[in-house]
């Protein structure tokens, strides 16, 4: 059975190819007609016109309205988009250290601003923590007996020598940088 969209094509071409030419108001409303009195095609029109015209018109309501958002293939209001958010932000508990205010502050309730500077803050903590570590490996790299120490193998110059060698290592390494 072909689609209705099809059929109607059909009976455009036939009568204008009968009369050689149409008035498309009057002969829009004789085809009209004709679906009406056709329950097989009016049932044809239904099943495969009817949703997509009613999504569509739903598109065009919900694209007028003021504080709606759409979410994927789903829309709602800005109160219920943000009562959700609360409700599954309270689920979230991090702190987080904010160093211009030298506080910690929940993280959902964080400005992009803040949340950036906190980024900032724990990747100079974490280029450190790599710093050290490296230190830390060429300290181990000398020390030959289980039984060693740091301060018994090496003098506190070649100690801070050592520093020195892994703080260069970790400035060969990529940096985070990002501007607030």
């Amino acid at each position: 059975m072909p689609l209705f969209a099809e059929t109607i094509r059909e009976r455009w071409m036939l009568r204008l190819m009968e009369a050689g030419e149409l008035d498309l108001k009057a002969e829009a409303r004789l085809l009209a007609a004709e679906i009406a009195n056709d329950p097989e095609l009016l049932d044809r029109y239904v099943a495969e016109q009817l949703a997509p015209t009613v999504r569509a018109i739903g598109e065009n309501t919900v694209k007028r309205l003021p504080d709606v958002q759409r979410i994927g293939g789903s829309v709602e209001t800005m109160d219920h988009l943000q009562a959700r958010v609360r409700a599954e932000a309270s689920r979230v508990t991090w702190i987080e250290y904010e160093p211009s205010l030298q506080a910690y502050l929940p993280l959902v309730e964080m400005t992009r601003e803040q949340v950036t500077r906190a980024a900032m803050h724990r990747a100079a903590l974490a280029n450190e923590s790599a710093e050290i570590s490296r230190w830390f490996l060429l300290l181990a790299d000398r020390l030959e007996s289980p039984h060693d120490t740091v301060g018994t193998v090496l003098t506190p110059d070649e100690i801070i020598a050592l520093r020195g060698v892994a703080a260069e290592q970790a400035q060969a390494l990529p940096h985070t940088t990002r501007k607030v």
